[in-house]
């Protein structure tokens, strides 16, 4: 009997040694899978950190000039606006610099992403060149075209006697914050447009996207925007009158499923039966209702 629980006794205690030594060793696997996990964590931190400075390489804006251009009316010039409005997620010439690079290696996601998560103050210097960069990887002519188009078509003709093209909208011409001699150049631009591009019919954006554009580049970088907006394989300008009376349909619908409440009090409220003709002015809304710092602020422009 006292064999019998001496070996039990016996079994007892190896049977305890053996589930302590393998608690152990489950402690120690525990131990060691969790400095892998940190160890792998940490090189991937690592390779993403070399990846971005690698592909996003910050790129130093290249103006250092601040404000508008000299086709802003004086006055419009010496507006200051509150810093406390316009903020931004990283240094702003960081931030422009990710922008160039992300349109260098044709990452439009980062593009979309900066632009849309900084607000640079409307005279901010990275304005100055910032659609001059966007618009480059679109039309890809070197050279003064401009200047040899405005020789050739315009000749000694006076500024004030160049006329507006049929294709803008004669009842909405925003020149914002743009001088006389602004708005002239604004003119002779959209009749060199008119001269190079036949196909446009009607283009009511052309104007106040020129006007804007002006306040912060010279004629000929501003018709080089324009014209790789225009000839661009992605359609970013409507041309045609079939092409604006379908974006009001697109309109519409976005806003019945986007902002639902706000097309029912559309609906209930508008004046007329047919709730396609509030969407009528719908451009309007953007570049004529909205103040000139809170639309470049929001980056519509």
């Amino acid at each position: 009997m006292h064999a019998v629980i001496e070996r039990d006794k016996l079994i007892s205690d190896s049977s305890q040694k053996e589930e302590d030594k393998n608690e152990k060793e489950e402690k120690k696997e525990v131990v060691d899978t969790q400095e892998e996990i940190v160890n792998s964590q940490e090189e991937l931190g690592n390779s993403l950190e070399e990846v971005l400075n690698n592909q996003y390489e910050i790129v130093a804006a290249e103006t250092v000039v601040s404000g508008f251009s000299e086709l802003v009316d004086k006055s419009a010039r010496e507006i200051t606006f509150s810093e406390e409005y316009y903020t931004s997620n990283t240094n702003d010439y960081d931030s422009y610099g990710a922008v160039m690079t992300g349109l260098k290696n044709n990452d439009l996601a980062v593009v979309k992403h900066v632009l849309r998560t900084n607000s640079w103050l409307p005279n901010h210097p990275c304005r100055e060149t910032l659609w001059m960069q966007i618009c480059k990887y679109l039309h890809k002519a070197k050279g003064d075209v401009y200047t040899e188009l405005e020789g050739d078509l315009l000749g000694d003709r006076k500024i004030k006697d160049v006329q507006l093209p049929s294709f803008v909208d004669f009842d909405n011409l925003m020149t914002y914050h743009l001088s006389v001699d602004g708005v002239q150049q604004l003119h002779k631009i959209l009749a060199i447009l008119h001269h190079t591009n036949p196909d446009i019919t009607y283009s009511p954006l052309l104007y106040p996207l020129l006007g804007i554009f002006l306040h912060y580049m010279t004629p000929s970088d501003a018709y080089n925007c324009i014209y790789g907006l225009l000839t661009s394989k992605e359609t970013f300008i409507i041309q045609t009158k079939v092409a604006y009376e379908a974006s009001k349909r697109v309109m519409r619908d976005l806003t019945k499923k986007f902002a639902k409440s706000a097309y029912v009090h559309l609906v209930r409220n508008c004046n007329t039966k047919d709730i396609d003709t509030v969407f009528d002015s719908w451009l309007w809304w953007l570049f004529s209702g909205l103040p000139f710092h809170y639309m470049v602020r929001s980056d519509i422009v």
